[in-house]
């Protein structure tokens, strides 16, 4: 994914079903914040200091990898977690964490009503190292960005032998870092080859409008997905994605 401001994302997972034991995965996540022109605070020669472009370059970039497991417990009932290392770098300055995730998901029996719970990024807090001579500063503690989400979903118009569902959806997110933030979206599906999606962000800087399409298809013994999303950013206007996916 190409980003704003020189940001570039990058992406790839994998999963594979163990039947009776249930789901295996592994990801991997990089993130890379292009150059930066150095700035540096220098000395007036009083008591001051005004900041300076050096003229030099640097860089940040993340890196996160994780395996995943999940197991369906009853027919209602599934659950998993995640464990992921990670690192982080700006300039010559570097960090490593590791955290964890916890999530599960309960069919209630009223039609096809489910509910979601999420808990992520446990882990120690961390930091970028000592005292640093260059920019005259020691690193705090680095909390890590807890995330506790949980949603509802329900399906219409699931009838037997209907070729239409129609889902709505709906989220709650608390961080500990940020205001709590909700998501309301709408799916529409048929004949599972062909999907139109809605929704809205409340309680976002910039974001709130978000438009989709995705179409499954057969490609020889596998299954592709094609899959398009428009988000409304404000101040930095629309912002396209696309994605692709295959299933074996």
């Amino acid at each position: 994914m190409e980003w704003v401001a020189d940001i570039s994302y990058q992406s790839l997972a994998f999963a594979y079903n163990l039947d009776e034991w249930g789901v295996v995965g592994a990801s991997i996540a990089m993130l890379n914040y292009g150059d930066i022109p150095e700035t540096i605070n220098a000395s007036t020669g009083t008591s001051g200091t005004i900041p300076i472009i050096t003229g030099k370059m640097f860089t940040a970039n993340d890196i996160a990898a994780g395996i995943s497991y999940s197991k369906k417990i009853t027919e209602n009932l599934s659950v998993g977690g995640n464990v992921r290392w990670m690192q982080q770098k700006i300039a010559e300055l570097s960090m490593q964490n590791w955290s964890l995730d916890f999530g599960t998901i309960y069919y209630t029996g009223l039609r096809s009503l489910r509910i979601a719970i999420t808990a992520r990024n446990f882990g120690p807090d961390s930091r970028f190292g000592g005292w640093s001579e260059e920019y005259q500063t020691e690193s705090d503690n680095v909390r890590m960005p807890l995330d506790f989400r949980a949603g509802i979903a329900m399906d219409f118009l699931d009838e037997p032998g209907s070729s239409h569902i129609l889902t709505v959806i709906a989220e709650g997110d608390h961080p500990n870092d940020g205001v709590e933030k909700f998501h309301l979206g709408v799916s529409y599906a048929f004949d599972g080859t062909f999907f139109v999606r809605g929704g809205y962000k409340f309680n976002y800087d910039v974001q709130k409008f978000t438009f989709g399409a995705g179409v499954t298809y057969p490609i020889g013994g596998t299954i592709g997905t094609i899959n398009y999303a428009y988000v409304d950013f404000g101040e930095l206007t629309q912002v396209h994605m696309f994605s692709l996916g295959f299933s074996f």
